[in-house]
């Protein structure tokens, strides 16, 4: 099932939106409300995330200084991110702690450390949910907000439960790999869930400064023999080094992948959206039916039920087949 958002007119998606928070609510389906706001959020503004995800110390702080040429974020020799980090473009420079009390304090760039690093910040024990920080050269990547997410598979257990619970909003996303170990199957399976929320999903291969140029031919050839195997098209594959010499590599990120973005933007938009939809349209049908077939109360109460969560499959089945 594809939906065509180009097609689909902006009180239509509201409308689907309403329809499957109403259901996850009645139904107690938690797992679809962050889904549901990623939706909403993508429809409603003219910004794209680009989330940098991946294990622990696969350099994705690093990278993201390096890359906007601005020193940050903190990075050390053990996990030091402990919650989601957004920057993006602002008319002032600052940052923003949002909490997860729904309250938040602006602070200096100089103070960002104390909220973010697992050091200072130790299980998240001041309760931040994001810390955005504005930057004013960013004017050119206004339409952009770029992520950096705590490590995967640290020992720090939070870490990972923070990252995967926000990967249904990611509008672009590299998975960070260093070259050594340069894939496992847990960066498979990151992968496929990316693809759940967006088909914008490439492969950030970090440290590469670490290998000799035939070395790094060996393991980029690697990589797309075992991409493909996992996924047919494999997602295109960028290596990047903070060392001097490798500033090539940055330019090349920046005109193979951001400025495409930029460019086509509202194609890449509707894209993102089209794939949240797909996903969010399936897994509440999905829901509806275990809910359908699970149900074992008296007979009586079965057939009201029955009807009840019918009447809510079939529309979703409506939305999901409303013709273009």
């Amino acid at each position: 099932m594809v939906i065509d958002t180009e097609q689909y007119e902006p009180l239509q998606i509201v409308g689907t939106l309403n329809i499957a928070s109403e259901i996850a609510q009645r139904y107690q389906l938690s797992s679809l409300q962050p889904l549901i706001q990623s939706c909403r959020e993508v429809a409603q503004h003219e910004e794209l995330s680009v989330a940098v995800i991946g294990r622990f110390k696969a350099g994705k702080s690093s990278f993201l200084n390096n890359f906007l040429e601005r020193e940050i974020l903190p990075v050390g020799v053990v996990p030091v991110t402990t919650v989601v980090t957004e920057i993006s473009y602002g008319p002032t420079e600052r940052a923003t702690v949002h909490f997860t009390s729904g309250e938040k304090e602006i602070v200096g760039l100089d103070e960002v450390r104390s909220f973010i690093a697992e050091s200072e910040n130790p299980g998240n024990r001041k309760g931040v949910s994001t810390v955005a920080i504005e930057l004013t050269e960013l004017a050119q990547l206004r339409a952009l907000r770029f992520v950096d997410m705590p490590g995967l598979e640290s020992t720090f257990a939070h870490n990972t439960r923070t990252a995967l619970n926000w990967l249904p909003k990611a509008g672009l996303a590299l998975v960070a790999v260093a070259v050594d170990p340069p894939l496992s199957q847990h960066d498979v399976v990151l992968i496929r869930s990316l693809y759940e929320y967006t088909p914008k999903v490439s492969l950030l291969l970090t440290k590469v400064d670490l290998l000799i140029e035939v070395e790094q031919q060996e393991v980029l050839v690697f990589l797309n023999q075992r991409l493909q195997e996992a996924f047919g098209t494999p997602p295109e594959i960028f290596p990047y080094s903070i060392r001097p010499g490798y500033e090539h590599l940055r330019v090349a990120i920046k005109s193979a992948l951001i400025e495409p973005l930029l460019t086509g933007f509202q194609e890449q938009r509707d894209a993102v959206l089209d794939r949240k939809l797909e996903t969010l349209v399936r897994e509440g049908r999905d829901y509806l039916t275990l809910a359908l077939k699970s149900a074992e109360p008296v007979e009586s109460e079965r057939e009201a039920l029955r009807h009840e969560v019918l009447g809510e499959k079939e529309l979703i089945d409506d939305l999901s087949c409303r013709p273009q």
